[in-house]
């Protein structure tokens, strides 16, 4: 948490804006063109993710600069220090 939370209050820009959603429908729209069918199920969740997507648009927070993938395969703690590694996914985005 801290090293994230230093991040996020470093005022660094990042050149990417990582936007879930529209990346969401940019990816759908890929798929659209191709012949692959989704999992069952897949674009119930979708729909239900309308809601969230409305409510975060409703009520925006400043985006900030972002890991965006904090899998723990990608934290090396040395035992002094937490480096956090692949930035493939880092971006402006919201810190929640």
């Amino acid at each position: 948490g801290e090293a994230f939370r230093k991040l996020h209050s470093s005022g660094a820009m990042f050149p990417f804006r990582f936007e879930l959603f529209a990346m969401i429908d940019d990816y759908l729209k890929v798929l659209s063109t191709k012949d692959v069918a989704l999992p069952e199920g897949y674009h119930d969740v979708v729909r239900e993710a309308d809601s969230v997507r409305a409510a975060l648009a409703t009520h925006p927070i400043p985006i900030v600069a972002c890991h965006c993938d904090p899998l723990c395969e990608n934290f090396l703690d040395t035992g002094d220090r937490m480096w956090i590694v692949d930035w493939e996914y880092s971006g402006m985005n919201d810190p929640h």
